[in-house]
């Protein structure tokens, strides 16, 4: 049966685990679920078989199935549980290669799910959908050249080293990689799956909720941080990708930012 067969009916829950002991069993699973690293690695066992998951494999555990995992790197891991039709038997750990896109698709399903707005179990069913789709395309996708990669390397190594400069553009990562901007686009999509555009995006969201969680910093300062040049532009950016509320804690006092497209 092919994956893409799968149809994710309903989705129950959506958290973070962050495990402390270094081995767990897990008998009938009550739903299916996907289960994905941000940090670490762990190795499941069953029925004979060990599958990897970590930061580039995405472990997908069809209902009623009993397993038991291993921790070899402690590390925080994206638990999605869903209800699905024609789901296939046994896990399975599906190979992923860009997994900033993987991270930013699996931290907006939380932020959704934990805020839960007005229609947030649909966006979450977008999101596994999302997860479920690059997944397979990944596994399916014809075998990429390596020089395909190492033709666009200095503009692609550029744009993860200043991603956050707001005078950053395409063209800079095209004339860097020696290349018309065109042609940079191009390879730079068949080699991620997204234009540089979007990756690009998704790399100052996920930097702008990494400080939002951890810093008292300003939407303001935050914004210019990761490239933008006025908070409105970083509010509507963020809405696109996250679709919820923020909530920061500044100082003494809950600061509720509503992303409404206000120019505040």
């Amino acid at each position: 049966m092919e994956r893409s067969d799968m149809v994710i009916r309903e989705i129950v829950s959506v958290y973070t685990n962050d495990l402390e002991w270094e081995h767990y069993q897990r008998k009938n699973r009550p739903y299916s679920g996907f289960c994905l690293k941000l940090t670490g690695s762990t190795i499941y066992h069953c029925d004979g078989k060990d599958y990897l998951s970590d930061n580039t494999h995405l472990i997908v555990i069809p209902q009623n199935t009993s397993y038991d995992y291993t921790i070899l790197e402690k590390g925080k891991c994206v638990v999605v549980d869903f209800i699905a039709d024609n789901d296939a038997v046994g896990i399975r750990s599906l190979r992923i290669r860009n997994s900033s896109l993987f991270k930013s698709i699996a931290s907006s399903m939380q932020y959704a799910w934990s805020f839960k707005r007005v229609g947030y179990r649909e966006i979450c069913l977008s999101y596994a959908y999302q997860l479920l789709y690059q997944a397979v395309v990944c596994e399916n996708e014809e075998y990429i050249a390596s020089s395909l990669e190492k033709r666009i390397e200095n503009g692609t190594l550029y744009l993860s080293q200043h991603y956050c400069d707001h005078a950053l553009t395409i063209q800079k990562l095209a004339e860097l990689s020696d290349t018309s901007e065109i042609y940079f686009r191009k390879l730079f999509t068949k080699i991620y799956g997204m234009s540089p555009k979007k990756y690009l995006l998704l790399m100052r969201i996920d930097r702008a909720k990494y400080l939002l969680e951890t810093s008292d910093l300003a939407i303001r300062t935050i914004s210019e941080s990761v490239g933008y040049g006025d908070v409105y532009s970083f509010c509507k950016a963020f809405r696109k990708m996250v679709n919820c509320v923020i909530f920061l804690l500044m100082k003494r006092r809950m600061v509720v930012v509503i992303l409404n497209g206000s120019k505040r």
